[in-house]
């Protein structure tokens, strides 16, 4: 080499990394969506560009978003955001665009969260205040419709037993209460925990109940072992505490078990098994699922619009006709398969269900990581993992607010650590 273009060489080199660093990723960031732009104008038979004109903006915005995650905040968020908006695109269907919209909104909400977690955390005591204020709102709204008291509406089409608070669904009541309930055992809020303990009761879902007991359990552990208590009495007290608190309330408040659900998870593991790398597509679970378990009893013209809208026809088509017999159970029709991991695993196979497990473990590391971590904010993301089984709560889609609010505050909380420690 000529040594009079050694040092223009190195100037290079030097300039690639200043660039690199200065904003670099936001550089890259953008270098992505032109690439990506460019490929929505390649003659194509999954996206029609004369319908799905609005498509590129969505996506664009959604995947600038989930880069900017991956190298501000978290890259296991980043990493699985950008693997599923870009999944979700190559199966998409028009259910994409409510999908794609509730992807931007969380992944806003989770950068802003936790790279603003040092203003948001001031108020901390007010956030945890008003989730208890309305949680034991919800507690008076149940007991009023227990007692036959209905204000503003009444469950339509269902038993007058049916008690939802201000939702629409006891499971989500139930799922809101649970994960509320950390924040009653601050101090004056104490006597709050018996209120919302009778509000579960109310709703009569065995989720709440074991997501409350088991963290009831765990605190308990938690004071316990602070106080010098023996560790294997803490935890074998903890044990039996759960197992009867659950046994004694499945017997005599909410007769019944999850037969029937887990009838139905081992039943959709034959949808896993026929695709499982890359599953089914995006929202396809709630489609292939309904009609793979019990397609015969579903309404005809649901039927049709259904199969309208599965992506592998030729590959479901064969799988069905090979089962004849599929899910024999009760009467029900099944609209959700009620647990998130499964659903993951239907709609994106292993690759997503992997992506989805390590969101979750990483953000606990970032929280067993962090000193000072606030346990409140833990035990309520244990609630929510535990009662809506999910990340992203494609179940119970309106708790998915509050578990990527708490799950930011813990990556907030760690990245404040990281900074002060640089």
């Amino acid at each position: 080499m000529n040594s009079s273009t050694r040092p223009v060489t190195k100037g290079r080199m030097n300039t690639v990394i200043s660039y690199i660093r200065g904003g670099g990723e936001t550089r890259f960031s953008l270098i992505v969506l032109f690439v990506m732009g460019c490929f929505f104008w390649v003659p194509s038979n999954v996206i029609n560009l004369r319908v799905q004109e609005m498509l590129f903006p969505l996506v664009g915005i959604a995947l600038f978003l989930a880069l900017s995650i991956f190298f501000r905040v978290s890259k296991a968020v980043g990493a699985f955001l950008a693997f599923v908006i870009v999944y979700g695109l190559c199966t998409f269907t028009p259910d994409g665009y409510h999908f794609i919209l509730m992807l931007m909104f969380f992944a806003y909400l989770y950068e802003t969260v936790a790279l603003r977690y040092k203003e948001i955390i001031k108020h901390k005591t007010l956030i945890f205040n008003l989730l208890c204020i309305f949680a034991l709102l919800n507690v008076l709204w149940l007991i009023l419709q227990a007692n036959g008291i209905y204000i503003f509406f009444k469950p339509k089409n269902v038993t007058d037993t049916l008690e939802t608070g201000f939702f629409s669904n006891r499971n989500e009541v139930s799922v809101f209460l649970a994960c509320c309930l950390p924040f009653f055992f601050r101090r004056w809020w104490h006597i709050g925990i018996i209120p919302v303990l009778v509000g579960l009761i109310l709703a009569s879902t065995v989720n709440g109940i074991i997501g409350a007991v088991l963290v009831l359990a765990i605190y308990g552990l938690i004071i316990g072992t602070r106080k010098g208590y023996a560790k294997k009495w803490l935890t074998t007290g903890a044990i039996i505490l759960t197992v009867a608190a659950v046994a004694s309330y499945m017997t005599f408040v909410r007769t019944g078990g999850i037969g029937p659900r887990v009838k139905v998870a081992v039943k959709a593991l034959e949808l896993v098994k026929e695709k499982p790398l890359l599953g089914w597509g995006v929202n396809q679970s709630k489609y292939v699922a309904h009609l793979y378990l019990n397609g015969d009893r579903q309404d005809p013209r649901y039927l049709m619009r259904a199969y309208g809208k599965v992506i592998y026809k030729d590959d479901f088509q064969r799988l069905y006709l090979a089962n004849p017999e599929r899910y024999q159970g009760d009467g029900l029709k099944w609209v959700q398969l009620h647990n998130d991991y499964l659903h993951v695993a239907v709609d994106m196979g292993a690759a997503g269900l992997a992506g989805l497990v390590l969101i979750v473990v990483s953000h606990a590391v970032a929280f067993f990581r962090t000193r000072r971590r606030d346990l409140l904010t833990g035990l309520s993301v244990v609630c929510l993992l535990w009662t809506a089984n999910a990340f992203f709560t494609f179940q119970i889609g309106r708790f998915s607010f509050l578990m990527v609010f708490f799950l930011a505050l813990i990556q907030g909380a760690y990245l404040t650590q990281r900074r002060a420690s640089k």
